[in-house]
C-alpha cells in the first residue's frame, strides 16, 4: 500500500513550470510508493492524513508556508506539540533569503535537497521523455519564440524605479522584436504563466503595443495536461528569448538555442546556462539583438541528466519516514 505524503508548492495556479515540477514528483514519489497530495496551504487533517510533509519545489523559501496555526505547531513542534511528522525539502530554490519558519524546519529535516546546489531543477526529470513529448510539434525550424514574464510588468502602486526600469526595457526590446520582424523571422509569445493575477500575455501585449511594427501575433499558452507540450513548440522555432527561469530549464532540454534576460538571481545562475545572458536592467537593443542573430544560427544538444539522482533523494525521504519517531 501506497504511503501518503503532503508536497506544498505553487500548484494549480496556472504555471507551466510549477506543473512540471509537480508532475516530476508525482512520478519520482510513485515509483517509491510514496502517494502525493498536491497542496498551496496546509492544515491540520492533511498533517494528520500523511506520512510527512515535502515543500518542493521552485522559490518558496522566502515566505512563509500558507498554513494554520495548528498546522504550524504540528510542523514546527510549537506549544504542547512535538514535531509532529517529519518535513523534507526537495528541489526549492536557495538564491533568496530563507524565512524563519522555514529555517526552523530545515534546521531538523532529515532531507534538504536544493536545486542547483545538490540536484537539478526538478523539471529535468521529464529530459528523457522529451523525443516522444515532442513529436505530435515536429516540423523545420522557423522564427523566434519569447517568453516574457509579468513579475517586471509594474502596477500603478510599485516605486518609480520599477516603472523606469520596465520602459527602459519595453523601448529597447520592442526595437529588437521590430529587427527580428524585419529579417523575416515569424516572431511568437509564449505564455508560461496564467494565474489570475500574474498573466503572462499582458507583458506580452504591452511589448507589441511597442513595437513599430505592431500586428496580432500569437501568444501561446500552455496545454494544462501536457506541460511537456512547451518543449515540442520550442523546437519549432530556431530560438527562445525567455524571461522566465524555466524557459531556460525547458531550452535546454528541448535542445533550442536561447537568450536569457534576467531580473533576479536565478535565472542568472541557472545551471546549465549555455545559452547567453543579459540582464533585464541593463538592456540595450544592439547588443542584445547581435545575441539574438547569432542564437538563430546555432545548435545545442539536448541536456539530460541522469534520473538516479532524484532517485537517490526520494529513497532518502522514504528512509526519513520510515525511521521517523
Amino acid at each position: 500500500m501506497a504511503t501518503p505524503v503532503l508536497v506544498y508548492g505553487w500548484y494549480g495556479k496556472g504555471n507551466a513550470g510549477d506543473e512540471l515540477m509537480r508532475l516530476a514528483l508525482e512520478q519520482m514519489l510513485r515509483l517509491h510508493r510514496l502517494e502525493p497530495k498536491f497542496v498551496d496551504g496546509i492544515n491540520e487533517f492533511d498533517v494528520e492524513a500523511s506520512a510527512g510533509v515535502i515543500f518542493g519545489g521552485g522559490s518558496i523559501l522566502q515566505d512563509q508556508p500558507v498554513w494554520s496555526p495548528n498546522a504550524a505547531s504540528m510542523l514546527l513542534g510549537l506549544g504542547d506539540w512535538a514535531p509532529y511528522r517529519p518535513v523534507f525539502y526537495v528541489g526549492v530554490g536557495g538564491e533568496t533569503e530563507i524565512g524563519e519558519h522555514h529555517e526552523a524546519m530545515i534546521h531538523r529535516s532529515p532531507v534538504v535537497a536544493f536545486r542547483e546546489l545538490d540536484i537539478p531543477d526538478l523539471a529535468y526529470w521529464h529530459a528523457s521523455d522529451i523525443e516522444d513529448a515532442c513529436k505530435a510539434m515536429a516540423r523545420e525550424p522557423e522564427g523566434v519564440l519569447v517568453i516574457p514574464n509579468v513579475e517586471v510588468l509594474p502596477s500603478h502602486n510599485d516605486p518609480h524605479w520599477v516603472h523606469e526600469s520596465w520602459e527602459h526595457f519595453k523601448n529597447e526590446f520592442a526595437q529588437v522584436l521590430d529587427r527580428i520582424v524585419e529579417r523575416g523571422h515569424r516572431l511568437s509569445f509564449l505564455s508560461m504563466c496564467d494565474a489570475p493575477k500574474k498573466r503572462d500575455v499582458w507583458a506580452a501585449h504591452e511589448l507589441m503595443g511597442r513595437m513599430r511594427h505592431r500586428d496580432n501575433y500569437h501568444v501561446y499558452q500552455p496545454q494544462k495536461d501536457n506541460p511537456l507540450w512547451i518543449a515540442g513548440l520550442m523546437q519549432s522555432h530556431k530560438a527562445v528569448i525567455t524571461q522566465r527561469y524555466h524557459g531556460i530549464i525547458l531550452s535546454e532540454m528541448a535542445g533550442v538555442p536561447y537568450v536569457s534576460i534576467s531580473h533576479h538571481d536565478k535565472l542568472r545562475l541557472t545551471h546549465p546556462h549555455r545559452g547567453p545572458d543579459m540582464s533585464y536592467y541593463g538592456v540595450q537593443k544592439d547588443p542584445l539583438w547581435g545575441l539574438v542573430e547569432t542564437a538563430t544560427l546555432s545548435r545545442l544538444d539536448p541536456h539530460c541528466p541522469p534520473r538516479s539522482v532524484y532517485d537517490d533523494v526520494i529513497k532518502r525521504v522514504v528512509t526519513g519516514i520510515r525511521e521517523w519517531k
